[in-house]
């Protein structure tokens, strides 16, 4: 697959940029289902995060891939435990964009549907090719009848694992818009207290 260019934006259009480079082989492709995907966007409370399963459909890719080209003063940060990742969203209108480790040097960042746009006439598939993993498939909140088959869970892993080694090795951690020179993240996090996240996980918004 050609690598090409796809436009990110919030609903609300304020904040707006590029995934750059997007392509099967420089990023990789999940639905996950994890307890602390679904909390995020209870957090946020807006339509089409998650999918009827309680999946988010996110692709990974590296910080230097994802550029932001207006309304930066809208990017706001969450952490749900005072060790957990970080989850950047558009504060004008509480649109996902992502999460990253803590560590400005780690590479990858994880970017979730509804801040990607692939394009008129085109679909995620298209653009993304395939799923090729399906993480917490447990922590679904709607049967999963028949469960969804990637093409192998080990080649899946391998090729996540292949993508961020060569982004460490490349040192894709930047240029990022979320980090600054000096290793912080550019918007100060708010930490949730304890019972807030545990009542987010649990289904309650």
């Amino acid at each position: 697959m050609t690598p090409t260019d796809i436009d990110v934006h919030c609903r609300c259009g304020a904040l707006r940029g590029k995934a750059l480079a997007v392509s099967t082989d420089t990023g990789s492709r999940l639905i996950c289902y994890c307890r602390d995907c679904q909390a995020f966007a209870r957090f946020l409370g807006g339509p089409g995060i998650l999918d009827a399963h309680g999946g988010s459909d996110i692709f990974q890719l590296t910080q230097s891939q994802l550029r932001i080209d207006a309304g930066l003063d809208k990017l706001t940060c969450v952490r749900l435990s005072e060790t957990g990742m970080l989850r950047f969203y558009a504060g004008c209108c509480r649109t996902p964009i992502g999460n990253t480790m803590a560590r400005a040097r780690a590479p990858f960042f994880g970017l979730v549907q509804p801040f990607m746009d692939p394009g008129e006439g085109r679909s995620l598939d298209q653009v993304l090719g395939p799923v090729r993993l399906y993480l917490y498939t447990q922590s679904a909140t709607a049967p999963l009848s028949p469960e969804p088959a990637a093409p192998s869970a080990f080649r899946g892993y391998a090729h996540l694992g292949a993508v961020m080694l060569k982004g460490m090795l490349l040192g894709k951690h930047k240029p990022s818009a979320f980090f600054g020179a000096d290793g912080k993240p550019v918007v100060t996090p708010e930490i949730l207290a304890p019972e807030q996240h545990q009542s987010l996980r649990a289904g309650a918004a």
